[in-house]
């Protein structure tokens, strides 16, 4: 009977090392290091330090090339606003209200319904340039079809969040925060603006078969005090 249950473990330890060797090739061939997602398995994802610098880099620098894109003469064109630089698990929210469109930064990411959930820290409270706004703007989300027209929307919310299980950032995320006709959550890992005219600016998926708009630069003391722009 002790030779029999004896039989029975190493066939069980020697299925689970065959297992466990599997797993670790294929995460090594994948992910090139293994060990770092067993330790998120064990230990949850890895904690993301950052310093209120390193928020107040991106979030000047996305206003920045936002406001530098209102300010050119171009329209019928797109600009780079920089996203991929924010923070894993920070959302970046953007309200439009009278034309003008407000920033404001969070740490946290966006339930699927495209609110923030009630935990969310403001950021931005923190920041030199607390808020920030966007004079003679509105914005849009894509048009669901090349013939339709974009869709306004009064509250937009650009997030990048974290898988849980292997700790590796899963891109960037665009919501709109109001119930809109069509989706209302889009990928934005390639996003830009595109400047309609003056005013319109439609949260574009993807620069393809768009131009790029010639922007100037904006000194520090501009960005410190927009009402100068």
């Amino acid at each position: 009977m002790s030779s029999t249950w004896g039989f029975k473990q190493i066939v069980i330890a020697l299925f689970a090392l065959i297992i466990i060797g599997s797993l670790v090739f294929f995460l090594y061939n994948e992910t090139k290091d293994p060990i770092s997602i067993i330790k998120n398995w064990s230990f949850g994802p890895k904690q993301l330090n950052y310093t209120i610098e390193d928020y107040s880099a991106v979030y000047e620098n996305i206003y920045s090339n936002y406001q530098k894109c209102k300010q050119s003469n171009a329209v019928g064109c797109y600009c780079n606003l920089g996203l991929e630089k924010l923070p894993e698990d920070t959302t970046l929210e953007l309200t439009n209200e009278n034309q003008v469109t407000a920033f404001r930064m969070f740490k946290g990411g966006v339930q699927e319904s495209g609110y923030m959930p009630d935990n969310a820290q403001t950021i931005d409270s923190s920041l030199p340039l607390l808020r920030l706004e966007i004079q003679n703007d509105r914005t849009y989300l894509p048009p669901l079809i090349l013939s339709s027209e974009p869709r306004y929307s009064s509250k937009i919310l650009i997030s990048k969040t974290t898988k849980t299980l292997l700790g590796e950032s899963s891109g960037l995320t665009l919501f709109s925060a109001e119930d809109v006709s069509g989706r209302n959550m889009i990928n934005f890992q390639n996003g830009v603006i595109y400047k309609e005219n003056a005013v319109n600016t439609i949260f574009m998926q993807s620069s393809e078969n768009l131009k790029e708009c010639r922007t100037n630069s904006i000194s520090k003391a501009q960005l410190q005090n927009p009402s100068e722009l």
